[in-house]
């Protein structure tokens, strides 16, 4: 077995069952109403293959394709049905089973999908989440997702996807293995993926210089393990004051909190080598900063500490951090956001808190904060909520301000707030400016997910003429 020197698989396995990557591989199946679109590989043999659909519990064949193309869509299935998908080589009994139910996803199109009873990850998990986009500078479109379970120390794989046409067909590029909430973003003519190695994981990064096709072995930034271990989601990462900016967080929801900071380095450095990256102290919640929720504290049993952080740098120059805060069981339940300033000249030195804003879509659900030089305003996209459904994640909302701290929700992109909330989920956005548009990516738990968190979908959208919008 020859051991591997890259971050990227076609596809991962773990190292025990390394000949399932010689084997027949759907590496991306995505559902539509009434059809779905599936991609295949398989490293061990070069002759033609076999695609066979069944609907589940039911062994008549409904389609087959042989010679079957490496992507192709099936139509005219049942819509809402749930359908198991084989790819065979010819003249051999060597398959591998996947499983897709039909229906729209919201969004204009899905990048990625997984069916809650689908065992193809098991080894990471059965739910999708955490995506990731990043426009390259040929135009590309690079997406990423995150893989997992119930058992989130378990996660630790991602997938990468292509698009070369402004996001109406993806690609499966590969695997990401170890890969967890992880961040694309472009720097320096090169794609970089910022992540974490599982659930419970260290802090690694690696590159890409040919624009997601091949990439570098992952670099430990720094160790961690399951007291204070590194936690994150994709957000906002800013070149400024020549230095590159990453929020932070650490900890784990069944502990007593997470605390919160940044790591930088020198933008004209070597991103690959640890030494050039500086950490800032780990400050925590403090229920007595002014405008804290009545209850709010520093963990999951008192709601309040802040993660999945973001860092935008204003058209003065100065630098802040806004984090997400979970308040869904403190007075008010929603629509806080927590600012913090960063002193660019002393990069080790931790956050100082700045102010709790209102913003209705800044608490109990991730958002994307970038600041607009043309329009001069902050932009934030997320989940909003209200004080009836403080959980709820059906809602994805646009909303805008020129300090930071005065917010307000000038468009409702996506709105399912009539359907059952513990069954639907539009959560997680990340975006990225392309031109006058915004690409953006949603996680989506839609059409039979396991739960509106336990989501099932990756969906791409454009939002075309978005400075219109606010």
């Amino acid at each position: 077995m020859k051991l591997m020197n890259s971050w990227l698989y076609r596809p991962f396995k773990p190292f025990r069952e390394f000949y399932k990557t010689l084997c027949p591989y759907i590496s991306r199946i995505v559902p539509d109403a009434g059809s779905f679109e599936c991609e295949w590989i398989d490293n061990g043999f070069d002759g033609d293959h076999t695609i066979t659909v069944r609907k589940i519990g039911d062994e008549k064949i409904v389609k087959e394709i042989s010679p079957a193309p490496h992507k192709f869509k099936i139509t005219e299935l049942e819509d809402l049905t749930d359908y198991e998908v084989t790819l065979s080589r010819n003249y051999s009994s060597e398959s591998i089973k996947r499983l897709v139910r039909t229906g729209k996803m919201p969004g204009d199109v899905p990048v990625a999908y997984l069916n809650p009873n689908d065992n193809a990850y098991d080894f990471s998990g059965t739910f999708i989440a955490g995506p990731s986009i990043v426009r390259c500078k040929s135009g590309r479109l690079l997406a990423s997702h995150d893989i997992f379970s119930r058992r989130e120390e378990w996660a630790c794989l991602s997938q990468l996807y292509k698009s070369d046409d402004g996001g109406k067909t993806w690609d499966w590029m590969g695997d990401l293995f170890p890969c967890y909430w992880g961040r694309l973003f472009w720097h320096n003519g090169k794609v970089y993926m910022f992540s974490g190695t599982n659930g419970q994981g260290c802090a690694v990064i690696g590159c890409s210089e040919d624009e997601g096709e091949t990439w570098t072995s992952p670099v430990t930034l720094f160790f961690a393990c399951h007291k204070g271990a590194y936690h994150s989601a994709p957000g906002s990462i800013v070149v400024s004051h020549g230095r590159i900016w990453i929020p932070i967080a650490s900890g784990r929801w069944d502990e007593t909190g997470f605390g919160m900071s940044y790591i930088s380095a020198p933008a004209d450095s070597d991103l690959l080598n640890p030494s050039n990256w500086e950490m800032a102290d780990f400050i925590e919640y403090d229920p007595k900063w002014p405008g804290s929720p009545v209850n709010a504290g520093p963990g999951y049993d008192s709601p309040g500490a802040g993660i999945e952080g973001n860092i935008v740098c204003g058209p003065d120059g100065s630098l802040h951090a806004l984090y997400r805060m979970d308040i869904s069981k403190s007075t008010p339940n929603t629509g806080k956001v927590i600012v913090f300033d960063i002193d660019p000249a002393n990069p080790e030195k931790p956050y100082v808190f700045n102010s709790l804003s209102d913003c209705a879509v800044g608490s109990n659900s991730k958002f994307c904060v970038k600041y607009d030089e043309t329009s001069g305003l902050y932009i934030m996209i997320g989940t909003e909520q209200s004080l009836e459904e403080s959980w709820g994640r059906t809602i994805i909302s646009i909303a805008v301000s020129k300090d930071l701290h005065n917010w307000r929700v000038t468009k409702r992109l996506y709105d399912y707030h009539q359907m059952d909330q513990g069954k639907a989920g539009l959560q997680y956005p990340d975006w990225d400016f392309d031109g006058d548009d915004i690409v953006m990516l949603l996680r989506i738990g839609f059409n039979q997910a396991d739960t509106f968190h336990n989501s099932n979908c990756i969906g791409f959208s454009r939002i075309k003429n978005f400075r219109s919008l606010i």
